[in-house]
């Protein structure tokens, strides 16, 4: 990916004179060797959100973590040549792409000759909208500036992100690609906006792309800001009904015109150009390019791995509601009026006799059935009831509530029970009442 951007900026670079080729030196020559890293924006430094823990680390090894056990230094048995005092301090994240709050070690003043392991560990929270392989972990400098890993070791069975280090600094769990909204739920003929956001280099961004990116590098003094991007539709792709379309940097979805059964769509972004690391077994010829390295316990092996292009996809469910629904009808003496916006969140429906009107409070178990209850006071008597209900047709235009209902009255120092069904029917509202309401 990195390839084609030093090649294309160039370019660009020419149309823009001296002043930008020195900029643009310091910003590509900025990384370190072997292009390991993407670095980002200068940013504030995150201030302590929780209590520092210490403890003291020599010879032997040892491990420091946090009280949750999502942060974790390692530090392998003789990598130290005396006792050191380690520290993790928890302080926000002030990173754009960081996930959850960054951890600051101690001491930050002090290198070490050999890598130290940090760990993080990530959980369901930090996969909302992307995925395992596009995880990774960054720091920040002494000049505030964020430096993304593109190599990291990913354990899914562990759920941990792990890197080596010889300095210490502020560390975060970051993404490098994601969707929003994870979901979203629209109502019938409406539109909703999605984003993938990228925090790396986008392979297949056009020139003037380049151009304005580059733009914001010198002036703003950004290198790769995680920011909304756009990808061709080719690389989209519409499971369920309705209609996607480009709108850059967004894409939009359109919901169909008719709540369609199942009434969940989904918006899968998959991009062929993004690697993602799989280990493989070292060989021989491994030794020839310096995976084979010495330390004071003899001969340490690096893990040995292949790019292959990640079989993983992002994507956002949508769900689909009518724009909402009349409710008529009338049991014997008893009539019913309102409107049920979604017949899968609680919702009210009025109930009219010759006593008082009262509401009919339904909650949903599913989009198709449920408990209700009422109650309401008419001088000195008191009605209360409760019961399930069913929805007949929910997937038709003509869908209808049936009720079975116990009720107590009582007043006067007597009561009476009894109970009945009740039949509400559903008519699909031509306007949009519903929009507003939740």
């Amino acid at each position: 990916m990195s390839t084609s951007l030093k090649i294309i900026i160039p370019l660009v670079v020419l149309t823009i004179g001296a002043l930008v080729t020195g900029a643009l030196g310091y910003i590509l020559f900025s990384r370190k060797s072997g292009d390991t890293e993407v670095v980002f924006a200068r940013t504030e430094v995150g201030t302590p959100v929780g209590d520092k823990i210490t403890k003291e680390i020599g010879l032997a090894g040892g491990t420091l973590a946090t009280t949750d056990g999502r942060f974790t230094l390692t530090v392998p048995k003789d990598a130290l040549t005396d006792i050191v005092a380690f520290s993790i301090q928890p302080v926000t994240n002030k990173f754009a792409g960081g996930l959850g709050i960054s951890y600051q070690l101690g001491p930050a003043e002090k290198t070490f000759i050999n890598p130290l392991e940090i760990s993080v560990r990530y959980d369901d929270h930090d996969l909302e909208g992307t995925f395992p392989e596009a995880l990774s972990l960054a720091y920040q400098d002494d000049k505030g500036a964020w430096h993304m890993q593109k190599e990291v070791d990913l354990d899914k069975d562990k759920k941990t992100i792990t890197i080596a280090t010889t300095h210490f600094s502020i560390w975060s769990l970051d993404f490098t690609l994601k969707v929003s909204p994870l979901k979203a739920t629209v109502r019938v003929g409406e539109k909703v906006s999605l984003s993938l956001t990228h925090c790396d280099e986008n392979p297949i961004s056009s020139a003037v792309d380049k151009l304005i990116d580059l733009s914001d590098r010198l002036i703003n003094g950004e290198s790769h800001p995680c920011k909304p991007g756009w990808w061709p539709n080719d690389r989209w792709q519409l499971v369920g009904e309705g209609e996607i379309a480009a709108a850059r940097p967004m894409i939009v979805y359109t919901a169909p015109g008719k709540k369609p059964s199942p009434n969940i769509a989904t918006v899968v972004f998959y991009d062929p150009d993004f690697m993602v690391r799989v280990e493989r077994p070292c060989t021989k010829s491994d030794n020839n390019i310096g995976l084979y390295k010495k330390n004071s316990t003899g001969i340490w092996i690096h893990k040995c791995y292949d790019r292959v292009p990640s079989p993983q996809s992002v994507k956002s469910v949508i769900t689909i509601l009518d724009r909402g629904y009349k409710a008529t009808g009338q049991d014997g003496p008893t009539s019913y009026s309102g409107v049920v916006c979604s017949l899968e969140k609680p919702f009210t429906i009025t109930a009219n006799n010759t006593l008082v009107p009262h509401p009919l409070k339904f909650v949903p178990s599913s989009g198709t059935a449920g408990t209700l209850s009422y109650s309401a006071t008419w001088k000195v008597l008191t009605m209360a009831g409760s019961g399930t209900y069913t929805v007949e047709g929910a997937d038709t235009d003509k869908p209808r509530i049936l009720a079975q209902t116990k009720s107590t009255l009582t007043g006067m120092g007597h009561s009476s029970s009894g109970g009945g069904p009740a039949h509400i029917d559903l008519t699909p509202l031509d306007t949009d009442e519903c929009s507003k309401k939740p």
